[in-house]
């Protein structure tokens, strides 16, 4: 299942991939570059937006309980995102609307988020320990590269579901 403009923002895309499950486990592709052309054909502003674009890069994210990380960007790689270990809360914020949702994603649930090149995020591990997968369109080019609009800013209207004060944050993210 695909859901386009997740929470009112242009091209947030929830993917729930399909998993194969029996009695030893399950199995779910997390990327298929056939597959995910056929995603971004599907919505115009997809199409529009993603074309000429690959992922280039893969990163993993290990965070412990309570950690909040984020919320950064740039605006110009989009980041295909998913949990592979653990549960977290994802936020999204498109910074020019100030438009921004929140989405579990967990082992459990195996699903992915297809975030724009124009937003920000972050995640807070709810679980002892989670793995989070970022796959890139572009390199990452250090924290200088990108900018960060911090948890409180008075701009944004966020609603946080956790306790996101006494969250464990490095101190850009403070």
């Amino acid at each position: 299942m695909i859901k386009y403009n997740y929470g009112g923002i242009e091209g947030l895309t929830l993917i729930r991939p399909t998993v194969f499950s029996d009695h030893r486990g399950c199995n779910f592709e997390i990327y298929d570059s056939l597959k995910f052309k056929d995603v971004i054909s599907a919505d115009e502003h997809l199409q529009d937006n993603f074309k000429n674009k690959e992922f280039v890069l893969d990163t993993l994210s290990r965070s412990k309980k309570n950690v909040f990380r984020g919320l950064h960007g740039d605006n110009k790689t989009w980041k295909l995102v998913t949990c592979l270990q653990g549960d977290i809360i994802l936020k999204v914020l498109h910074p020019e609307s100030g438009k921004n949702v929140d989405l579990v994603l967990s082992s459990e649930n195996k699903w992915q988020l297809l975030i724009p090149d124009n937003c920000a995020n972050g995640h807070y591990c709810l679980s002892s320990e989670c793995l989070f997968s970022y796959k890139m369109t572009n390199h990452y080019g250090g924290i200088d590269s990108q900018y960060t609009i911090k948890w409180n800013h008075e701009n944004f209207n966020f609603n946080w579901s956790f306790d996101i004060k006494n969250a464990i944050m490095s101190e850009r993210d403070h």
